[in-house]
């Protein structure tokens, strides 16, 4: 749909929602969302932010006019919490497109709180999200100078990207290398050059791995974790350009072995 059939839509089911909000709004809720991704995708910022309030103010609705009783209002909110810290999540991305880093760290802590519990129920189905919202949160607290707080979110999202892989590590495994290569990057910044080689190497390996035996598309990443590797031999461990190639190529041949451990 494009953004002429969404508010269509959009306005068909608030013309509903009127008569049976605990119907229809769950849906308003839903297609606002998506039209906010759609308007983040055009760089549509403000039109984005919009969706994603309109979104919140709806939820709000949503719990304001569902009938008082307990157990329905408890299935309810239970039901609409995973689009809520989703829509939460995704405002957060705006402020941090929009340079409102506070909004954002405030937005992405609701964002993940709200994942945190759902995947207490179900790790499964978002402990995902968690390590999702966690490497966001990284990287605000990279780029607003806090590398300790973003250390920790990026290893706590590694970690579960690691588990979860274990059992789909098609799915998963990319997940695991960008965030190595994003804390790689932190140990660079932060002046630990041999603990960013080894998150670059390990990063190199998996999308060695990825690209031979998923898709050919993990190649392009897999060009800019190499080149920061390289840069990183040459500048970190005095090597020569030759030397820092003839390292990578070792790194490579190690991926073969890798690429079993992997089970790919």
């Amino acid at each position: 749909m494009n953004v002429l059939e969404y508010l269509e839509a959009i306005k068909k089911a608030m013309d509903l929602a009127q008569k049976a909000p605990d119907k229809f709004l769950p849906d308003v809720i839903k297609m606002l969302n998506h039209l906010g991704n759609l308007y983040l995708s055009e760089g549509r910022h403000v039109d984005a932010e919009g969706s994603y309030l309109t979104a919140l103010k709806s939820y709000q609705m949503l719990c304001e006019t569902t009938p008082m009783d307990g157990a329905i209002r408890a299935a309810m909110i239970q039901r609409e919490l995973p689009d809520l810290a989703l829509i939460l999540n995704n405002l957060a991305t705006v402020y941090m497109s929009t340079s409102r880093p506070d909004e954002a760290e405030a937005t992405y802590d609701q964002s993940l709180s709200l994942r945190r519990t759902l995947a207490e129920a179900a790790p499964d189905q978002f402990l995902p999200d968690v390590a999702m919202t966690l490497h966001n949160l990284a990287i605000l607290y990279s780029s607003t100078g806090r590398p300790e707080r973003a250390e920790t979110s990026y290893d706590e999202a590694l970690k579960i990207n690691r588990e979860l892989a274990r059992n789909t590590p098609k799915q998963f495994l990319p997940l695991v290398a960008t965030t190595l290569y994003s804390i790689g990057h932190l140990y660079s910044k932060t002046g630990r050059p041999e603990r960013a080689g080894t998150a670059f190497e390990e990063a190199t390996e998996i999308l060695w791995c990825l690209a031979r035996r998923i898709n050919p598309a993990f190649l392009q990443m897999l060009k800019e974790v190499v080149e920061n590797l390289q840069e990183l031999y040459v500048k970190e461990r005095r090597l020569s350009v030759t030397e820092s190639k003839t390292k990578v190529k070792a790194v490579l041949k190690k991926a073969e072995s890798t690429c079993k451990e992997l089970r790919l």
